[in-house]
């Protein structure tokens, strides 16, 4: 059985390779290649200048569950337009219940500390945060 599976996972990226040669690619080559019903309103960049200039782009969509606050669509976005502009602040909500805070009191008491310290630190100004307050 093993043999018949080595095999399977050795001939399946074999044959999705050799079907992926023969299938035309999804992205448009541009600006070699025209891409079908795109105003001339809209983006526009200059690859000779590097300059993006305004228009209508579209709608940003941004999903607070999936940002990790990397900044990289603020960077994207600085030279082109105005559209988006990174706020770093936090809004911090740990709920825990006062049983469950005992356990970890209790049973693990250098979680409750590092508990502490990540809520002080949010909640403190940047001037008096202790960096190395978790370390031994």
């Amino acid at each position: 059985m093993s043999i018949l599976r080595d095999v399977k996972r050795t001939l399946m990226p074999i044959y999705s390779g050799l079907k992926h040669v023969f299938l035309k690619p999804y992205t448009a080559k541009w600006p070699y290649e025209s891409i079908p019903n795109l105003s001339d309103e809209g983006y526009r960049f200059d690859p000779k200048a590097g300059i993006g200039y305004p228009g209508n782009k579209g709608r940003h969509l941004l999903h607070m569950e999936k940002c990790t606050g990397c900044g990289s669509c603020d960077l994207t976005c600085q030279n082109i337009a105005e559209a988006i502009t990174m706020t770093y602040g936090f809004d911090v909500v740990v709920a825990l219940d006062e049983r469950c805070y005992e356990s970890f009191k209790e049973y693990r008491p250098e979680i409750v500390e590092a508990l502490d310290a990540i809520v002080s630190s949010f909640s403190a100004e940047p001037s008096r945060i202790q960096y190395n307050s978790l370390s031994s």
